[in-house]
């Protein structure tokens, strides 16, 4: 549906973390989307930047375990761009009721096209996995599966965007330690070996969300999995090596 002729309003789950403000930024570079954002707290900081940063922002506070929540969040729009995360709603099995409820109610009220963001499925991807988990990936995974059950023409239209660790993460989580004993030395704390690593940039990933918002007849009933690079980690640090960087 539309907030004016022209206008569709896209209801945006994670909208204030990692991947979805990139998602926000390169939705809100036409005026083709009013965006409504939910937020645990409109008054963080992220949330005050990115409400004063895109004037096609609507921030609503609430959150997603709560259906009444979903159900207003929802009420007249046309799209969904769906990100939840393990950590922030209670764990492996939370992730996967949720994400199949978010799901269920944006299919009860008809939505026009539900966007998810998914993570490959590691126990059917790993022959040997051990008996480790990747649970973060593999609850993810399993709402995808439940989404693709459904008819993407008859029931609900919908979009799976499976990604992949970001590069990003390399100024965060995946931040290499000063050598204690060299200062001028970075140190990478991950056991890869010789194994190539898959990565994506968040700005990919807001293009594709894009992209597929703005061609249904293309991304309607696709699982898109994106990544931008397949790297060793040898390269990775050699990479670094060769760039130009500012000690704070």
């Amino acid at each position: 549906m539309s907030a004016s002729s022209g206008t569709k309003i896209i209801a945006i789950i994670g909208g204030t973390g990692a991947m979805g403000r990139p998602i926000i930024a390169t939705l809100s570079q036409t005026n083709h989307y009013k965006l409504h954002v939910l937020t645990r707290d409109t008054q963080s900081e992220q949330a005050k930047t990115i409400s004063k940063t895109y004037p096609n922002v609507e921030l609503i506070e609430g959150n997603y375990a709560d259906e009444q929540c979903v159900r207003k969040l929802f009420t007249s729009v046309y799209g969904v761009f769906c990100n939840t995360d393990i950590w922030s709603c209670g764990g492996y099995q939370n992730e996967i009721d949720l994400g199949k409820m978010i799901f269920n109610i944006a299919k009860e009220m008809n939505v026009q096209h539900f966007i998810y963001s998914s993570l490959d499925h590691t126990q059917k991807l790993l022959v040997n996995h051990g008996g480790y988990r990747c649970y973060h990936y593999d609850a993810k995974a399993i709402v995808a599966e439940y989404i693709e059950s459904h008819d993407p023409k008859q029931q609900i239209p919908w979009t799976i965007i499976t990604t992949a660790p970001y590069f990003e993460n390399f100024q965060s989580v995946f931040l290499p330690k000063i050598d204690p004993t060299d200062p001028d030395q970075l140190i990478f704390i991950f056991p890869m070996a010789d194994k190539p690593i898959v990565l994506v940039a968040l700005d990919d990933i807001a293009w594709f969300v894009k992209y597929s918002f703005e061609n249904p007849d293309k991304s309607i009933g696709k699982n898109y999995h994106i990544a931008g690079d397949n790297i060793t980690m040898d390269e990775l640090v050699r990479t670094f090596s060769e760039g130009k960087f500012h000690k704070r």
